[in-house]
């Protein structure tokens, strides 16, 4: 579980690389190179190779079944390549979905997990389908955590941030993480992306 979240809390920090390309010359593009390569990766190995012993299977997977890597490490490289595509050039809503989904999607169930508190239900509302208050308290505070990392690594000093509008946002993705079950990936984004422009 632990292995799993570092690699979520890593590979949603890689929107650090961004300063390397610069938003005036089409290569910026190039910035989702490694995402793009491991989103065919995980598909080969999740839908054509299928071997169980494969180390990725091993540490982006809950079950050990390969098939895993098509759906929550997939999304989550599909979720990087757009936004890198996206949000280069408008960079506080791909900030706060990646601090989101890696910092706070990353830390929640760690916290959730080792202390427990507050019980509820999640998608799909099943018997054993449940999530923690303490869970997404742990949610909020690291995505707020990791929203001023990237925020002070890559936005000018000189820029202002609607702090409200901030904390709606990462709010809004709080509760799509609580009740999305084990499709939390995308509808943290897509949440992120809809309440930072709408909210």
């Amino acid at each position: 579980k632990i292995s799993r979240k570092i690699v979520h809390v890593g590979a949603g920090s890689w929107i650090l690389f961004w300063p390397l390309f610069t938003k005036e010359h089409y290569t910026w593009r190039l910035n989702i190179i490694v995402p793009a390569i491991y989103s065919v990766q995980l598909f080969i190995k999740g839908a054509l190779i299928q071997n169980p012993n494969d180390a990725d299977v091993k540490t982006m997977t809950r079950t050990g079944k390969p098939s895993e890597l098509l759906y929550g490490p997939l999304f989550f490289t599909l979720i990087m390549n757009t936004v890198g595509l996206l949000c280069f050039q408008d960079r506080e809503v791909g900030i706060l979905i990646m601090a989101s989904l890696g910092y706070g999607d990353g830390i929640a169930p760690l916290v959730g997990g080792y202390m427990p508190f507050g019980q509820y239900p999640t998608y799909p509302f099943g018997r054993g389908d449940k999530k923690t208050l303490s869970g997404s308290l742990g949610f909020f505070v690291s995505s707020i955590v990791g929203y001023s990392v990237f925020k002070g690594m890559l936005m000018d000093t000189e820029s202002s941030s609607d702090l409200g509008r901030v904390l709606r946002v990462i709010a809004v993705t709080t509760i799509t993480e609580g009740i999305t079950g084990s499709f939390d990936n995308i509808f943290i984004a897509l949440s992120a992306y809809l309440s930072y422009k709408y909210l």
